[in-house]
């Protein structure tokens, strides 16, 4: 399980034939923004994720985005295999503290994926459940 942070975009998407040069130059402002900090990159489904840092670099790489234009949000996560044991295990290991009533929602970018996200969801939320009641 290794942390990442998900950047979501804002606004690019209207800008119409200039939308590449856009995405272009807030990929450089994040990079720009991140110099100096050992990091991966990566591009998917018109998210950012930034990975492979260094866990003591977290509060400056937040710092540093949040003074970022172009970006509308970003969340911490995780990176898991996509396997439904990896992820269920994951997912409690992150709720293990966590006590009260809770919601478990997925969403299921990989259409191939044998799992649809309604069944994920019950899935993983029961077996955080079970967990938690032990």
């Amino acid at each position: 399980m290794k942390k990442i942070i998900i950047i979501r975009l804002c606004e690019i998407f209207l800008k119409g034939n200039n939308r590449s040069y856009f995405l272009s130059m807030l990929e450089d402002n994040i990079k720009n923004a991140l110099s100096g900090i050992k990091y991966d990159f990566t591009k998917i489904q018109m998210r950012y994720l930034i990975g492979g840092f260094n866990e003591e670099d977290y509060d400056l790489i937040v710092s540093r985005l949040l003074k970022v234009g172009g970006i509308h949000t970003f969340s911490p996560a995780v990176s898991v295999e996509s396997d439904v044991k990896k992820i269920s295990e994951a997912t409690i290991e992150l709720c293990s503290e966590l006590c009260g009533s809770f919601k478990i929602e997925t969403n299921r970018a990989d259409k191939t994926f044998p799992l649809h996200s309604v069944e994920l969801s019950s899935l993983i939320g029961g077996d955080v459940l079970e967990s938690n009641a032990k």
